[in-house]
């Protein structure tokens, strides 16, 4: 069984550039809640960015999930096996976050949503 903890992150932007914007993590999957307004993307290891660096801190499967959504969309070629996050753009807009996802191959994931969260996977993806 896997054990996870969802929790707020204060500072989304912080957080981002502090990954890398996610550089190389596999999205291993996409989950849109309608009735609860979030989205949830599961990503392989949070610290891809840095593997094979002094830097990098060991194998981190995560998701971030994006609460209180107001706008979603995917722009992506559906029949690529895998995908990976090339970068990631934040900006804080009043009360809210913009949020544009770079995917590898070509492709976007555009969101709002009033804050984020994320739920590191103990145990594997």
């Amino acid at each position: 069984m896997k054990a996870s903890m969802l929790r707020r992150i204060d500072h989304p932007e912080t957080f981002i550039h502090d990954t890398g914007e996610l550089h190389d993590s596999e999205i291993l999957r996409v989950e849109w809640d309608v009735s609860q307004h979030r989205v949830s993307i599961g990503l392989d290891d949070l610290n891809s960015n840095f593997e094979g660096l002094p830097e990098y801190r060991g194998l981190m499967p995560a998701d971030l999930v994006f609460d209180q959504v107001t706008a979603f969309s995917v722009l992506v070629d559906p029949a690529t096996d895998q995908r990976h996050i090339y970068g990631i753009d934040i900006s804080k807009v009043s009360d809210a976050y913009d949020v544009v996802i770079h995917t590898s191959p070509g492709g976007t994931i555009t969101l709002s949503c009033k804050e984020l969260l994320l739920e590191e996977k103990m145990g594997g993806a």
